[in-house]
């Protein structure tokens, strides 16, 4: 009957709010919650990777929006959303490059070292933080101008949903900024073998290759939800000498890219 019906959209309505999350990996990223803001501890991959993540946002951003790159506050006035935000390493970021933020996540642990790191700054005060998933805030009917989403799309459910979920929460005319690990057999060894299994510069089981993505999938799933893919992909490589990451073109591991919604 009509009522059992209601009921039951209902029911996949809010199975659909939680589609592309998957409960094993907000515990996992829960459990580091402490470590955020430890360089030298499991996250310290992370604060290496974050300078050129940063770098490659402002580049892109600054081009696509005809900023001088050089000005301090390239994203002055700028709404940006983090979406898997872990303990902000990439929020407070670009905080400080005069962005608007908002940082969000599953893991409530996360978000609440998130604020309490940045409640220490008082140059932050145009950055929040809630616990909630990117299908929960876009039905509450917000957009912004960019959305980042840094190596998460590797640990959701559904990919296609997943960035249908940020297609939604980007403004006409803005950008959606990604990275993710490649599905290769060169990824398998650099993040599984060695950095799991060998170095243990993060727990074993912390990556699943077969949730991996290729470049082209990634692009797949973009073009799919209406945005277009910049062509200036690049990729986020480690030097083991310096201990740092740069961005090369080699694509074959970690890659970031950038794709705009339609104005």
């Amino acid at each position: 009957n009509m009522l059992n019906l209601i009921k039951h959209s209902r029911k996949i309505k809010r199975a659909r709010l939680y589609s592309t999350v998957i409960p094993e990996e907000v515990e996992k990223f829960s459990r580091l919650a402490n470590n955020w803001w430890d360089p030298n501890g499991e996250t310290g991959l992370l604060h290496r990777m974050n300078p050129p993540r940063v770098k490659y946002i402002r580049k892109l951003y600054c081009e696509l929006a005809k900023v001088d790159y050089d000005t301090p506050l390239p994203l002055k006035g700028v709404d940006v959303l983090d979406v898997g935000c872990g303990g902000g390493l990439l929020s407070e970021s670009l905080c400080r490059l005069g962005a608007n933020v908002l940082g969000i996540d599953a893991a409530e642990a996360s978000v609440n070292i998130a604020k309490n790191h940045a409640s220490k700054d008082p140059y932050l005060k145009n950055l929040e933080y809630r616990c909630i998933t990117s299908d929960e805030l876009y039905k509450e009917g917000n957009q912004f101008d960019v959305v980042c989403s840094l190596e998460v799309i590797e640990h959701v459910r559904n990919p296609q949903d997943y960035v249908n979920s940020l297609a939604n929460l980007t403004k006409k005319g803005g950008n959606v900024f990604l990275s993710t690990i490649n599905r290769t057999h060169k990824s398998h060894f650099f993040t599984i073998v060695l950095a799991e299994r060998i170095l243990k510069w993060v727990d074993e089981n912390t990556h699943d290759w077969e949730k991996y993505v290729t470049p082209e999938e990634l692009k797949n799933y973009l073009e799919e939800s209406g945005l277009i893919v910049h062509p200036k992909m690049q990729g986020i490589v480690y030097n083991p000498i310096s201990q740092n990451w740069m961005l090369r073109n080699d694509t074959s591991v970690n890659y970031i890219l950038c794709a705009t919604k339609e104005g």
